[in-house]
C-alpha cells in the first residue's frame, strides 16, 4: 500500500427516483474528511436497459432520473466533492458521460456489459480520452480478461483499471473474491485494482474487506453508501450509512499509516537492539583461533558486539581472533585481525620406493619445484615454505627453495606437527595449508574452495572427502596444532597429520567438505612409483605442449582426453588408504586421550 487508495462511494439506486435524496447524500459525502474520495452515479433508461418484458422493468422506470437532473446532480457533485464516475448500463448512460465530460473523472462498466457492442462503439470517437476507466471483471477467466483488456484500451482511457466483486444483494463474504488480487497483480503487472465490495452492511466484516482490499494492493475501493438503509427503498443491503462510511474512510487511513516509513522502522530497530541475544562465546578462546557455532551461546548482554551475521560476514573475508578473549564475552569488530595465510610443503629426501624423488624431474623441472609451481597460484597467501628435517641429507633441498622463490625451513625430523608450528612460528602464520612435496599438481582451485569454506564454518581443520589423490591439501588453525602438542606431547605419526584431527572430533571443530564435481576424478596424481613419474613426464609435456599451467582443469582436460596417460599408473596403491593394520594403528594412536 503505497499510498491511500481512492475511495468511490457508490450511489446506486437508494434514491428510489428522488433527485433531493441524491443531492442530500451528496451533501453528506462532502463533509466526509478524505483526500481521496469520489462519488460514483448510475444514470439509466429503461428502454435501452431492459425489454419491456423484463421483471425489473417497473422497477426501472421508477428509478429513472432525466439527463438534465443528472447533469445537475453531477455538477453538485463536482462542486461539492469532486471526482465524479459514471457507470455505464447503455447508450442513455453514454450520452450522459458525453454531456458532461468535463465534469466527469471516469467510466466504470459491469462485467454484464462489456460485451455490449452499443456501449463499446458508443465510447469510440475519443469520449474516454482523459477519463479513467473502470473494467469489471468478475466471472470473467484470464484468458479473456487479457482480451476484453487489449479492446477496452482501444478506446484510449487515461487509465484502464480492471475491478473484481459483484453485487448479490448482498455478496456473502467467502465470495467477495480477494484471493483474485494478487493473481490478478502477477497476470496484469503494473495495472491499477479497484475492488467493489458488497458484503451484507450489517455484518462487521463490512469495514473490513475494504482494508484488506486495500492492503493487499487495490488502488481503488468501491462501496456503496446510502442516507438510511431503513429508508431507502432500493440497493440497501450493501450500503454504509454516513456515520460507517466515515468510520470505514478513518480505518483506511489508520491502516495507511501501517504501511509507512523505511523497511526497518526505527521502533522495532530500538526494540531488536534492546532484545537481541548476541554470540557469547562459551569458553575461553587463543588468539589465532576462528569462531564457530559451537564456540558459541546466545544471550542479552548490557556489553553490546557483533551480531551473529556480522560475525560470519567478518569472518568470511579471512579473519581470526587478534588475541585471546576470555569466556562469557561478546566479540566486537577489534577482535579479529586478517589472518596471515601460508602454505608449508613438508618433504624429505628419504624414499624407499622412489629413491630421491623430490629431485626427479618430471619434464626438465625437480618435481617438488613443479609442487611449489602449483602452490603459489594460490591467492592470499602471506608466505610459501619448503619445510623439511634437520637431518643432513635433507639440507640439499634448500637449492630448491631458492629455485622456486619460497622460504626454507628446518625442523624435527620425526614430529611433522612440531616442524610445522617452527615454520609456522618463524613466519608468523595463522592458518596453514598442508601441502606434501610429492604433489606436483597440487589443485590450487580446491584450496580456493576449501579456504571458504573453513574460515565460513570457523574450523580448526578441512580437508576434502572426495578427490583425486595428489591434488588434495589440508587446512589447519595453526592453534589447533598446537593444542595437539599441548596435549599429547608429541605427535609421533603427524606424518599422518590429519588423522589427529578427524579422530579427535570431539575436540577440534573438523570441516570436511564435499568438492564440487568439476574438481573430483579416480586419477593418480602422486608421486610414489616409477610409473608414476612416467605419468607426469607424459602429462607434462601435454600441458607444455598446449602452454597450459597445471591447474587441476587443465590436467583433468589432458587426462580425460588421453586415458593413456591416465593408465599408466592407475594400479598404485596408497598404503594408508588400503593397509588395515596401519590404518587401526593411526586411528589408534592418534586418538587423544580424555
Amino acid at each position: 500500500m503505497k499510498s491511500l487508495p481512492h475511495i468511490i462511494a457508490e450511489f446506486a439506486n437508494f434514491h428510489g427516483g428522488d433527485v433531493s435524496q441524491i443531492n442530500a447524500l451528496i451533501d453528506q459525502v462532502a463533509t466526509f474528511e478524505y483526500a481521496g474520495k469520489a462519488v460514483k452515479f448510475q444514470p439509466f433508461s429503461p428502454e435501452t436497459l431492459a425489454l419491456p418484458t423484463f421483471e425489473y422493468f417497473e422497477v426501472y422506470q421508477k428509478l429513472q432520473i432525466s439527463a438534465k437532473d443528472w447533469a445537475a446532480c453531477i455538477d453538485h457533485a463536482t462542486a461539492k466533492i469532486g471526482p465524479v464516475w459514471i457507470d455505464i448500463f447503455d447508450s442513455f448512460g453514454v450520452d450522459v458521460v458525453k454531456q458532461n465530460k468535463g465534469n466527469i473523472r471516469g467510466v466504470k462498466l459491469q462485467a454484464s456489459v462489456l460485451d455490449n457492442t452499443e456501449i463499446y462503439e458508443g465510447l469510440f470517437g475519443g469520449v474516454m480520452e482523459g477519463l479513467e476507466l473502470i473494467v469489471n471483471i468478475s466471472g470473467y477467466p484470464l484468458t479473456e480478461i487479457e482480451q476484453m483488456v487489449a479492446q477496452y484500451l482501444l478506446l484510449k482511457p487515461k487509465q484502464l483499471i480492471l475491478q473484481l466483486g459483484y453485487q448479490s444483494y448482498p455478496t456473502a463474504i467467502r465470495d467477495t473474491g480477494l484471493g483474485k488480487i494478487e493473481v490478478l497483480k502477477q497476470a496484469f503487472p503494473g495495472r491499477a485494482l479497484c475492488l467493489a465490495d458488497h458484503v451484507d452492511a450489517e455484518d462487521p466484516f463490512a469495514l473490513h474487506i475494504p482494508l484488506l482490499g486495500a492492503g493487499l494492493g487495490c488502488e481503488y475501493i468501491e462501496k456503496h453508501v446510502c442516507l438510511s438503509r431503513e429508508k431507502a427503498a432500493y440497493d440497501k443491503f450493501s450500503a454504509l450509512e454516513p456515520e460507517q462510511f466515515i468510520q470505514l474512510l478513518a480505518n483506511i487511513s489508520s491502516l495507511a499509516t501501517a504501511f509507512e516509513g523505511e523497511f526497518i522502522l526505527p521502533k522495532e530497530a530500538e526494540y531488536l537492539e534492546k532484545s537481541y541475544q548476541f554470540p557469547i562465546v562459551k569458553r575461553a578462546m587463543r588468539a589465532g583461533e576462528l569462531i564457530a557455532k559451537k564456540d558459541l551461546i546466545f544471550r542479552r548482554s548490557d556489553e553490546k558486539g557483533l551480531t551473529w551475521h556480522q560475525l560470519k560476514a567478518l569472518q568470511e573475508t579471512g579473519k581470526v581472533l587478534r588475541h585471546d578473549i576470555e569466556e562469557n564475552k561478546v566479540l566486537q569488530a577489534g577482535d579479529f585481525k586478517d589472518a596471515s595465510i601460508g602454505c608449508i610443503v613438508a618433504c624429505r629426501m628419504k624414499s624407499s620406493r622412489l629413491k630421491q624423488k623430490a629431485k626427479l624431474p618430471i619434464h626438465g623441472v625437480p618435481s617438488v619445484e613443479r609442487c611449489l609451481q602449483n602452490v603459489q597460484m594460490i591467492n592470499g597467501l602471506s608466505v610459501v615454505v619448503l619445510a623439511t628435517s634437520t637431518v643432513e641429507e635433507d639440507a640439499v633441498l634448500d637449492v630448491n627453495a631458492q629455485a622456486a622463490g619460497v622460504k626454507f625451513v628446518k625442523g624435527d625430523p620425526d614430529d611433522v606437527i612440531l616442524r610445522y608450528l617452527n615454520a609456522c612460528d618463524q613466519h608468523g602464520i595463522d592458518v596453514v595449508i598442508r601441502v606434501t612435496g610429492d604433489c606436483p599438481v597440487v589443485s590450487p582451485e580446491i584450496v580456493h574452495f576449501m579456504l571458504e569454506s573453513h574460515f565460513a564454518c570457523g574450523a580448526d581443520f578441512t580437508a576434502p572427502i572426495k578427490f583425486a589423490v595428489g591434488t588434495n591439501s589440508e587446512i589447519y588453525n595453526v592453534s589447533a596444532l598446537r593444542r595437539v602438542i599441548e596435549l599429547l606431547g608429541q605427535a609421533k605419526f603427524s606424518e599422518y597429520m590429519g588423522f589427529y584431527m578427524r579422530n579427535n572430533a570431539d575436540r577440534f571443530k573438523v570441516n570436511m567438505v564435499h568438492l564440487p564435481e568439476s574438481l573430483i576424478r579416480d586419477y593418480r596424481l602422486t608421486l610414489d612409483y616409477p610409473e608414476d613419474l612416467e605419468m607426469f613426464n607424459r602429462l607434462y609435456a601435454e600441458l607444455d605442449k598446449r602452454s597450459l599451467p597445471s591447474t587441476a582443469k587443465n590436467v583433468f582436460d589432458v587426462l580425460d582426453q588421453n586415458p593413456a596417460i591416465a593408465s599408466i599408473n592407475n594400479g598404485m596403491v596408497i598404503k594408508y588408504e588400503t593397509d588395515q593394520g596401519l590404518i587401526d594403528m593411526l586411528n589408534r594412536e592418534t586418538r587423544i586421550p580424555n
